[in-house]
């Protein structure tokens, strides 16, 4: 009978570690935080009069500490700041305010592929390749959950076309064609 307090106390022990871990990932959880949200919105006029600089971010960074996704778009979008690449800038705060608000990474091929252009142009070859991966692995996922409307067939086709130019060997984009990715739609 002596083995019964001994289950109980490592039950009782695994029991008081599980809740720690879970107040613990929500103490430190970038989802509704609204002191993020706060810093978002007080960073977009900035960004609208291309005003910003690494250093406007450092306070979003800082929040974002912990939380991967979170964390790297206020890395790219840091790089970008640095690169003067305001638009690209405006649009990965609306996905990060997205994400801090509902908790669900949206899914972007376009974004992720005119950030692959971005990024390339100005020789961010790491960023570029990851952005380029997830737009691949998304695409699939994009194209079944995302409002099929009168553009479908040619955001999808210009997509596609993008990604068959990339394997092909040809990495150039024109401007006005990351402009129109970037303003695609997520699903």
């Amino acid at each position: 009978m002596k083995k019964k307090p001994f289950f109980a106390l490592i039950f009782l022990f695994i029991s008081i570690s599980a809740l720690f871990l879970i107040s613990y990932k929500l103490e430190n959880s970038v989802v509704g935080n609204q002191e993020i949200l706060n810093e978002i919105d007080k960073l977009l006029l900035p960004v609208y009069n291309q005003n910003v600089t690494e250093s406007s971010f450092l306070k979003l960074q800082k929040l974002t500490e912990g939380d991967a996704y979170a964390s790297d778009e206020v890395s790219e979008i840091i790089v970008l700041a640095n690169e003067k690449e305001y638009s690209h800038i405006g649009h990965s705060l609306g996905f990060l305010y997205e994400y801090v608000q509902t908790g669900k990474i949206p899914i972007c091929p376009g974004h992720s592929l005119s950030h692959y252009y971005v990024f390339s142009k100005h020789g961010e070859t790491d960023l570029a390749i990851g952005n380029l991966e997830s737009a691949k692995e998304n695409f699939g996922a994009w194209k079944s959950g995302v409002k099929k409307d009168s553009n479908y067939d040619a955001n999808f086709n210009l997509i596609d076309s993008l990604f068959k130019r990339v394997e092909s060997g040809n990495l150039t984009a024109s401007d006005d064609e990351i402009d129109v990715l970037a303003e695609l739609p997520c699903a």
